[in-house]
């Protein structure tokens, strides 16, 4: 029999998930930021298609959040892999058939088998997943192990960046949060979603009753980004395509595990090995 170690899962994270005990309200304000039917009710998911970028469950008793959501071609090994790394995982109704999954960190992504017929690729969101933590060693482990994922890291970045890779797309990012929130704050995962217009979607959310935590500023993927606490209290973010490279994050190499210069983007030069 192969071994659970041995087996290649093909986790791969879908369009993420939004607990909210005001779920009608909430996707009216989604959908006026970020354009009509980005986001919808997970009881009307049938109606799931390429311009949705978020599923949203009611839930009254848990605070608004939203949940990285994943897909898996076998769950009870997920499972194992999870009891191994010392994380937890439940079953609650309004999730549906997805699994809560809670890391040693306390932060929590969904996963659901994958069903017949659902193609295996790793697809690129129209947003990107960001996990604040501050125990980014072992939170990088865990995920890398529970989703099937490889970590790069961002080199000589202040808050230890590591990016997450199915392949040679980008998927996630894992910030060490340790210097930048409060120590009551646990470890939480940030969906920045991708606009057109960054000052704009930022004025839009703050008419719409958001609030800003982190004010417009500059990655170091090359683009703008804001982060936001919605009118129900999730926290999300915003942010506009990098201006290099493609992708989520833009020039950044996980072949070569750095940010590739103008001439090797445009295949006018070989990367060099630093």
């Amino acid at each position: 029999m192969t071994s659970v170690h041995e087996t290649r899962l093909l986790t791969e994270l879908r369009v993420p998930m939004l607990r909210s005990s005001r779920a009608e309200h909430i996707r009216d304000f989604y959908n006026g930021v970020l354009g009509a039917e980005t986001t919808v009710i997970a009881a009307d998911s049938r109606n799931l298609g390429a311009a949705t970028w978020g599923l949203i469950v009611p839930d009254a008793d848990a605070p608004a959040k939203w949940l990285p959501r994943a897909v898996s071609d076998d769950l009870e090994s997920v499972k194992q892999r999870v009891r191994e790394l010392g994380g937890d995982y439940s079953h609650e109704a309004s999730l549906g058939e997805n699994l809560l999954i809670t890391a040693p960190d306390r932060s929590q992504i969904v996963i659901t088998e994958r069903k017949p017929g659902d193609e295996r690729i790793a697809r690129e969101l129209r947003m990107m997943l960001e996990l604040c933590t501050r125990e980014i060693e072992s939170s990088c482990a865990f995920y890398t192990r529970v989703l099937d994922l490889e970590q790069v890291a961002v080199p000589d970045d202040p808050y230890s960046y590591r990016v997450l890779f199915a392949n040679e797309t980008g998927l996630a990012g894992v910030v060490d949060m340790t210097s930048f929130f409060r120590e009551t704050t646990e470890s939480h995962w940030i969906p920045y979603f991708q606009v057109d217009d960054i000052h704009r979607a930022v004025e839009t959310s703050v008419a719409y009753g958001a609030r800003v935590t982190v004010p417009i500023d500059e990655s170091l993927f090359e683009t703008r980004y804001a982060t936001l606490i919605d009118p129900t209290g999730a926290t999300f973010g915003l942010r506009e395509q990098p201006r290099r490279g493609s992708g989520v994050f833009g020039a950044f190499s996980p072949e070569h595990g750095r940010f590739l210069t103008d001439e090797e983007l445009a295949g006018a030069a070989t990367p060099v090995e630093p």
